[in-house]
């Protein structure tokens, strides 16, 4: 996964955070596991299922790129 989904998905998480004021808090009221969402912010966790995504209130988006390799 590249780094800037990454960086994008532990913002989101940190905002959270931030909102209810610490990681259990917002843990709590996002109904999803303290540790769990700990390993999120630290970037431990980079593919969340939809229903973690649905609690986050985040949706997933597909971006494809064109490598430098030669195409066949």
């Amino acid at each position: 996964m590249s780094r800037t989904v990454t960086d994008g998905l532990e913002r989101i998480v940190k905002a959270h955070v931030r909102r209810y004021g610490g990681v259990r808090p917002a843990a709590r009221a996002l109904g999803l596991d303290g540790a769990y969402l700990s390993r999120m912010l630290n970037g431990l966790k980079r593919e969340p299922s939809d229903a973690t995504l649905r609690k986050l209130r985040v949706v997933r988006v597909v971006r494809y790129q064109l490598t430098d390799e030669d195409l066949p």
